[in-house]
């Protein structure tokens, strides 16, 4: 099938941030050895979730895609998850109960993105519902970000349920299903913009690294309230609007830097939800390969390529569970 640009565009960003997330994981095994992985780690971590959720909330336009797309995810993440209980019956039951509420691992984004689709449908309806409809979406798009910072002051938002990650990047979701069409469509039209872009972003991104930079890895997975991370109240709002707002930046730079026609890549765009979900099997071989610590980066990039390209080869011919569409 022949891709618009815009379409292209938006397969190949998709395709480096998956590459991205394979990548980070495969980067684990280095953290406290190489300093050049931590940063490239860090680095991942600060943009690919939320652009991720930005991109996801751009293929969801009408409360009925939010709707059918929130089925798919719970048709996935139920079985899944429901497995993964059953194992943890049969060798380890003091994990079960908690397997109950607590998504395995990978899983947290299926289910995060049924929620942010439920979530979204219901505020679609009531900015529908309204008068003066752009101003209601601003503000409830603000109401998002705000409980995002806010969540981290809950001791009981945490893992369970996925509910802080869902609340962290929900706003993300929401920026790209209201502006996401229009803000690409802006980008691709003037180069004068992005160029612009990019300048104002790389200011603001040194600032936010720098800010971040002596923060625990574990922050940037948004995962723990801010008292489970030992930050104080008024730290931890700083932290995660300085989060926000690197987020922002280094997403810009990323849109802007992204190859815009169609490449030899572009078609992984496509096939990012099972490579993320098998991609695990690799990274956790790589964990047993023996080589040198000065090699990590290489090594971990090399493998992140060839896992990817590996489950996309196998997945191919499957039907891709979101697929971009012009909106109506």
């Amino acid at each position: 099938m022949k891709l618009k640009q815009r379409d292209s565009w938006l397969c190949n960003a998709k395709a480096l941030l998956i590459l991205c997330v394979v990548f980070g994981h495969a980067l684990e095994r280095e953290l406290g050895w190489s300093t050049a992985a931590e940063a490239l780690y860090r680095m991942s971590y600060l943009f690919h979730m939320p652009l991720f959720a930005f991109l996801s909330g751009m293929g969801a336009q009408t409360p009925e895609r939010c709707l059918r797309q929130a089925g798919r995810m719970l048709r996935l993440y139920l079985p899944a998850q429901g497995i993964c209980v059953l194992a943890a019956l049969l060798w380890r039951p003091e994990l079960a109960a908690g397997l109950l509420v607590t998504p395995v691992w990978i899983l947290w984004y299926p289910l995060s993105l049924a929620l942010w689709c439920l979530l979204a449908a219901g505020a679609g309806r009531l900015a529908g519902s309204c008068g003066r409809t752009d101003i209601v979406r601003t503000a409830l798009f603000l109401l998002a970000l705000l409980l995002g910072l806010a969540a981290g002051g809950w001791d009981a938002v945490g893992r369970a349920w996925s509910l802080s990650r869902t609340l962290v990047f929900f706003p993300c979701f929401l920026a790209g299903q209201l502006w996401g069409w229009r803000g690409m469509a802006a980008l691709a039209r003037s180069w004068r913009l992005r160029l612009a872009l990019l300048l104002l972003s790389l200011p603001a991104l040194c600032a936010c690294w720098r800010a971040l930079a002596e923060v625990e890895v574990r922050f940037l997975y948004q995962a723990d309230s801010y008292a489970a991370l030992s930050l104080p109240l008024a730290r931890g709002l700083a932290l995660r609007l300085a989060y926000y707002l690197a987020a922002a930046a280094l997403s810009a730079v990323f849109l802007s830097l992204c190859p815009r026609g169609r490449v030899f890549f572009t078609p992984l765009g496509n096939e990012t939800l099972p490579v993320f979900l098998c991609h695990p099997v690799f990274t956790g071989l790589l964990r047993c390969l023996p080589y040198p610590v000065a090699l990590a980066v290489p090594v971990s990039a090399l493998c992140a390529v060839a896992a990817a390209g590996a489950i996309y080869l196998a997945a191919r011919w499957s039907q891709p569970l979101v697929r971009y569409r012009r909106p109506l």
